[in-house]
């Protein structure tokens, strides 16, 4: 396909004034890719002068002219040839590929009103696409006659070549100019090496990478080093066993060309995993993901919970080696500790293996880790990064799972069966009253259950306000004897206050010991009649008693019909 173009220019001085007009040869991109992995180039003489032109290219034994690759020539075997006039524009439609042969020229690039002549070329090594070299006694020129319109130069410029190859192309070439004047000038040995060499940064990882540079000038610019910290992910949960949850930890990365390459423990930089549970050990693992073999999951299905050590991979083969650690503890299930003097590391070289770098998420793989417990790690690291540096990163710690803060009482309202760590925020409802019978020392929430025995009579004399729930110790203080006239028949203290109504005369005949009130109702039976000998001024029922003494004979002067108790009164009159 075309671009735009692309100058690379070649400026060759000429010291003689005669040159003047003439200012060297350039090159130009006329395509990328127009034949798959290869570069179009043009190939021009460069003129001042609107008026000069160039009349021929040539070479001979002492000027030998010298069209070189290191590659090949791109040459279309059927339809092109080795100069412009025998390129037919009116096949590119059914042969695209022609658009791209290479082939030599004075000023056309196909064969529209092109008048070129060639005399002594033998082109069978150029049309073969091997380089191409004029240097016998007879030698041979590319020419145009002077006057003719493709000897003159556009926009300063007349076409010499095209050339395709996927190689360096070097020219050494040879030509013949006229001025204005029509002055013949003979140029010869007008060297271009193609693509010119321009130093940069070659590198596509570097920040300042220069995709036109071909020569890397040692200028590449990285970015710094760039570990973040390490970090975990639950992978599996109740894998291998119930309550066994399965993590991978991961050192993190913001370059992906940074890469991990150990994980070490000193005396000084002590390297601990730990559990306070258990690391679970598949019988067909090992401490290392090079130990890990995928084909055996379907016969040991724990084995892919397995807990193990890498940088990068998850099972073998892999690059990872280790030395100086003991696994025995981890691989029983307990803790791995590297503490001593001489210390220990797994590893891999650098470059070596293509998991040490970050994955699409920037991280790698440390470790997997299958645990029914909290899991505590302090490592130490070292990585390579991108510009050279080789940093280590000291006494890093993670703990996972996450500690969760919140409520962990079963018996609170709020129990959070995640929580890890107890932050007091539990609530426990229950009654928070001392003074309660169901009080509940734990309780910080009162939830209005408190049950306070007492009286709740108002009207007792031993009534509680607080109490809200009787417990029959009112004491209603009152008359509580139902024959009095006062009787209370809600009093169950009594307080002397009744009022018994009747005969409280001990004399009457109806005397009432009880009663202390007395309501006129004695009644004292004896004689009521003053006449009487025995009245009784204190009777009030007249009972039959009155003893009236007088004569009680009829036949008597004295006579007394009332007495009934003759007192030997009577007086009888008559013969005595």
């Amino acid at each position: 396909m075309r671009i735009s173009t692309l100058f690379i220019v070649l400026m060759m001085a000429i010291p003689n004034m005669l040159f003047a007009a003439f200012t060297g040869i350039s090159g130009e991109v006329y395509a990328v890719d127009g034949v798959a992995g290869t570069t179009t180039y043009r190939i021009y003489a460069n003129f001042s002068d609107p008026g000069d032109q160039l009349i021929a290219q040539y070479g001979i034994d002492y000027d030998p002219l010298i069209y070189n690759t290191t590659t090949t020539f791109f040459q279309d075997p059927i339809n092109g040839g080795p100069n412009s006039s025998n390129i037919n524009p009116a096949f590119f439609g059914f042969v695209p590929e022609l658009e791209y042969d290479s082939w030599l020229t004075i000023g056309r690039e196909d064969q529209n009103n092109n008048n070129l002549n060639s005399v002594g070329f033998d082109y069978t090594t150029f049309e073969a696409g091997n380089s191409w070299v004029v240097d016998d006694i007879i030698g041979g020129v590319l020419f145009a006659l002077p006057g003719d319109a493709q000897c003159f130069p556009v926009n300063g410029k007349v076409l010499m070549a095209q050339l395709t190859s996927d190689g360096v192309i070097d020219l050494s070439i040879n030509i013949q100019w006229r001025d204005p004047a029509q002055n013949p000038t003979d140029v010869a040995d007008l060297t271009l090496t193609l693509p010119v060499a321009t130093p940069g940064c070659t590198d596509p990882d570097a920040l300042n990478f220069d995709p036109t540079a071909t020569e890397d000038d040692g200028s590449c610019a990285y970015p710094a080093p760039s570990f973040t910290g390490l970090s975990f992910e639950l992978v599996a949960e109740d894998g291998a066993a119930p309550g066994m949850d399965t993590y991978r930890v991961y050192a993190n990365f913001t370059n992906p060309n940074d890469q991990l390459v150990a994980v070490y423990g000193q005396d000084v930089t002590p390297l601990s995993i730990t559990t306070s549970g258990s690391f679970y050990q598949d019988v067909a693992g090992g401490a290392y993901s090079t130990d890990i073999n995928p084909a055996l999951y379907p016969s040991f299905p724990g084995l892919i919970y397995d807990s193990w050590l890498t940088i990068g991979s998850e099972n073998g083969p892999n690059g990872l080696q280790n030395i100086g650690v003991n696994t025995a503890g981890f691989e029983g299930g307990g803790d791995l500790n590297i503490n001593d003097a001489i210390g220990g590391a797994w590893y891999v070289f650098p470059d070596s293996e293509p998991t040490a770098f970050p994955d699409g998420s920037g991280r790698v793989l440390i470790a997997q880790l299958t645990t029914d417990g909290i899991v505590d790690l302090s490592l130490n690291l070292q990585y390579r990064a991108q510009d050279g540096q080789n940093p280590q990163e000291e006494a890093l710690t993670l703990t996972f799972p996450a500690e969760i803060s919140g409520c962990t009482d079963v018996d609170a309202d709020n129990y959070n069966p995640l929580a890890t760590l107890d932050d007091g925020s539990c609530i426990i409802s229950g009654c928070t009253n001392p003074a309660a019978d169901n009080y509940d020392p734990t309780a910080n929430n009162d939830d209005g259950s408190c049950i306070i025995s007492g009286c709740t009579n108002p009207a007792a004399d031993n009534y509680d306000p607080a109490a809200n729930n009787d417990d029959g110790s009112c004491i209603i203080s009152g008359c509580t004897n139902p024959a009095a006239d006062n009787f209370d028949p809600a009093a169950n203290n009594d307080d002397g206050s009744c009022i018994v109504s009747g005969c409280t005369n001990p004399a009457a005949d109806n005397y009432d010991p009880a009663a202390n009130n007395d309501d006129g109702s004695c009644i004292i039976s004896g004689c009521t009649n003053p006449a009487a000998d025995n009245y009784d001024p204190t009777a009030n029922n007249d009972d039959g008693s009155c003893i009236i003494s007088g004569c009680t004979n009829p036949a008597a002067d004295n006579y007394d019909p009332a007495a009934n108790n003759d007192d030997g009164s009577c007086i009888i009159s008559g013969c005595t």
